[in-house]
């Protein structure tokens, strides 16, 4: 029974590292984004007052 509960803890630590890593690349990308919507955003209101 010890061994199934340590197997058990095994995989979900490996899932939570997975999913952190997925997380992070997540993140990241979500990061990027926001700054291209940002430079854009500026870029539109730049044309808009010239």
């Amino acid at each position: 029974m010890q061994d199934s509960y340590s197997a058990l803890e095994k995989n979900s630590s490996e899932a939570l590292k997975a999913n952190m890593v997925k997380n992070r690349d997540l993140l990241e990308q979500l990061e990027a984004k926001e700054k291209a919507l940002a430079l854009e955003q500026a870029r539109l209101d730049a044309n808009g007052k010239g």
